[in-house]
């Protein structure tokens, strides 16, 4: 194949790749991650389209086409800095901040509009192999500040990435990895193209864009990984008795401490970025419990962003409550939901104990029944009179009012009065 054709073929490609990116990331457009996702790839596509446009047509639109260029060129430098920084949790989205790297992107193209505006002090363009070209460039005194920030916007980036993936736990650091994947990819291409490597008429920068995409849509999107620093990952979780796992809105495990991986069986932590049903946990009852937790819907009672606590179980001689927390101090719309598995066992057996010795002082008052009140008892015959009025014998009245039974036998006064023969 002519090398021009399939330069062109390419470039094409990857503009297609990035312009399907832009709609994978429409579809998430309710989150900010969406939004951000959105923002940038939109800058590579605009990137990748100037390219090719500026390649076919002749070298007198060329010069036009490259002011619009530049805009998509400091444009994607500043939504690289933000899509990152804000993955990171290193920065806040404000309106000043985002204002500003409009602001940036707009410059870089009246900087660059024509020449001696600034970014440039004379281009000339040329046709070699069929593709237009930039063939004379003379720089001007806001090149090499146009390029450092370009390239300092990028890096700054990957500085907060580098952070959260010290900060974080396993999972920051194959998310940060991705990122940072992402992040150079364009670099790469765009040195390629400065150092001379690569031939001036064939500018890779749309195929460095397109790996970007597709590596920034296989983090974000294809694994769901929405933030780059796990919640919860300090050393304070990993010491408590606890145990604790962050689901996603896909029920796919961010992070869990060491308490619950060893209640679920997996130490090796392999559950990371999957699903409960997806690997195998030893314990089935901690399964079936966290499967539960992870598919019982939090804003069906109308109670949205409340703790919501299940039924105890038992694992081996231990038992736990399972609570699940909502995550809503996230902008981004995400369901997440911490779950929690709390030790018990003390308190459950505290309760058994109490439960029993209640029923145990039950039975026994159960037992027992007491005459109260006063009774009207006869002076000679003492027999007694209920509350009917009716009268008898003093045996017979305890013995139909309480469990009590007589046995007979004689005191020592009236034996010596009955039998005096007898007394001694």
């Amino acid at each position: 194949m002519i090398p021009q054709v399939a330069y062109l073929l390419l470039t094409v490609l990857a503009a297609i790749i990035l312009g399907g990116l832009v709609i994978i990331g429409w579809q998430h457009r309710q989150t900010r991650s969406g939004w951000l996702f959105i923002a940038l790839i939109a800058m590579s596509f605009g990137w990748a389209v100037l390219v090719a446009l500026m390649a076919v047509v002749p070298p007198e639109l060329a010069r036009p086409l490259l002011g619009v260029k530049a805009f998509f060129i400091a444009g994607s430098a500043a939504t690289t800095f933000v899509f990152l920084g804000a993955h990171a949790r290193a920065m806040r989205l404000t309106p000043p901040r985002l204002g500003a790297m409009a602001l940036w992107a707009v410059f870089g193209a009246v900087i660059t509009w024509r020449d001696g505006a600034g970014m440039l002090a004379a281009t000339e363009f040329s046709r070699l192999d069929g593709l237009t070209y930039i063939s004379t460039l003379e720089i001007g005194p806001l090149y090499l500040l146009f390029v450092g920030v370009n390239f300092a916007l990028t890096l700054g980036g990957v500085a907060f990435v580098i952070a959260a993936m010290v900060r974080g736990g396993r999972l920051a650091k194959v998310q940060g990895s991705l990122l940072i994947v992402g992040a150079f990819a364009p670099l790469f291409a765009n040195l390629l193209l400065i150092s001379g490597i690569a031939p001036r008429q064939y500018d890779p920068m749309p195929l460095g864009h397109a790996v970007c995409g597709v590596v920034l849509w296989a983090a974000v999107f294809r694994h769901g990984l929405l933030d780059l620093v796990p919640i919860a990952r300090s050393a304070l979780v990993e010491s408590l008795d606890h145990g604790i796992m962050i689901l996603d809105d896909l029920g796919r495990v961010i992070d869990l401490n060491r308490t619950m991986a060893t209640l679920v069986g997996d130490e090796g932590r392999t559950l990371l970025g999957r699903t409960l049903l997806e690997a195998r946990v030893s314990a089935p009852e901690a399964r079936d419990a966290l499967v539960r937790a992870t598919t019982l819907s939090l804003t069906s009672s109308g109670a949205a962003n409340t703790r919501v606590t299940l039924e105890p179980i038992t694992i081996g001689t231990r038992v736990f409550d399972i609570e699940i927390v909502p995550v809503s101090q996230r902008v981004d719309g995400a369901a997440a939901r911490i779950v929690m598995l709390r030790d018990v066992t003390a308190r459950q057996t505290w309760f058994a104990e109490q439960a029993r010795l209640i029923h145990e002082l039950q039975h026994a008052l159960g037992e027992v029944r007491t005459l109260t009140g006063l009774l009207p008892i006869c002076a000679s015959c003492k027999q007694i009179r209920d509350d009917k009025g009716n009268w008898s014998d003093l045996e017979q009245y305890i013995r139909a009012r309480t469990d009590a039974e007589f046995t007979h036998g004689i005191c020592p006064n009236c034996a010596s009065h009955l039998y005096p023969e007898s007394a001694t």
